[in-house]
């Protein structure tokens, strides 16, 4: 399963079945919750966060001037509040 907030994304669907209410999907990865999560997928076991700097600020990439990413790596699990 995969859910994205990206809308580009193929799990952006998935995300938007969630219906208007926009139950929360909380993300895991080897049971440590994931916060900031943009994507996430159980078969490839794969989540994508915003990634933070050393003062835990949200991370800049100055050239795009977009939020950096990173990637974590593990068994993905969610779950719906």
């Amino acid at each position: 399963m995969r859910f994205s907030v990206e809308k580009g994304d193929p799990g952006f669907a998935a995300y938007r079945a969630l219906g208007p209410s926009r139950r929360k999907v909380r993300v895991f990865v080897d049971g440590v919750e994931q916060k900031e999560c943009v994507t996430a997928d159980t078969k490839r076991g794969v989540a994508v966060i915003h990634q933070r700097d050393a003062a835990g600020w949200l991370a800049i990439n100055r050239r795009r001037d977009r939020l950096k990413l990173q990637q974590v790596f593990g068994r993905v699990e969610f779950t719906f509040d």
